[in-house]
């Protein structure tokens, strides 16, 4: 075949005795597909005011990814009661604590964090437009109770991006909940989905990857 071509190579299909394929593209096709994302993931940094992001194939994949990647074993997760099944499930995959605050409510959210200062790490985790009911988290608020409780802000973006916010750039860009000098952003996303991660200068070693 030609090796400008995709090509189906065929594996050992077990006890049914069928082949199964899997897709392989050549390494020159490859290599275009990685250039073509590096530029894309500069250009989303640079539109959201992210120091960097990444492409995933999904927003549910991105949730996954960045939940396991910056939580773990001996952190708290302080998440509201309506976030999205893609944000539980990656924190039931961290293995981190998780407090469960009520829905839109910062004061119950910085009281949990307040209850959690002894943990290695604390976030808040939350929607900025959630899906199920399309309102618009408190993120000025709960910017300022991580900021106050030493605590990471996450906020899914997925609903709001190129929707709310100067130039499109979300619901916490339309806050007006600028990061202070102390806070760090950074941005993860799929090709139609974004979350911006907020985190204490203390934390960025261990948790930016």
């Amino acid at each position: 075949m030609n090796n400008r071509c995709i090509q189906l190579i065929p594996t050992d299909g077990g006890d049914d005795d069928e082949s199964v394929y899997y897709l392989q593209y050549p390494p020159e096709r490859e290599e275009q597909q990685r250039v073509a994302a590096a530029a894309v993931e500069r250009q989303l940094a640079s539109w959201i005011g992210a120091g960097g992001s990444l492409l995933l194939p999904s927003g549910y994949q991105a949730n996954l990814t960045l939940m396991v990647a910056i939580a773990g074993p001996g952190d708290v997760v302080v998440s509201d009661e309506d976030n999205h099944a893609s944000l539980i499930d990656g924190l039931r995959l961290s293995r981190a604590r998780v407090k469960i605050y009520r829905h839109g409510d910062a004061e119950h959210a910085a009281a949990l964090l307040e209850q959690s200062r002894g943990a290695r790490r604390v976030f808040c985790v939350t929607e900025s437009i959630f899906s199920m009911g399309g309102d618009l988290a408190p993120l000025a608020a709960l910017s300022e109770a991580c900021l106050q409780h030493g605590a990471g802000l996450i906020v899914d973006e997925a609903h709001a991006l190129g929707v709310v916010g100067p130039a499109g750039r979300g619901g916490f860009a339309a806050s007006g909940a600028a990061p202070e000098p102390l806070v760090a952003p950074s941005g993860i996303s799929s090709s139609s989905d974004s979350i911006r991660l907020t985190l204490p200068l203390s934390s960025m070693s261990s948790t930016r990857t």
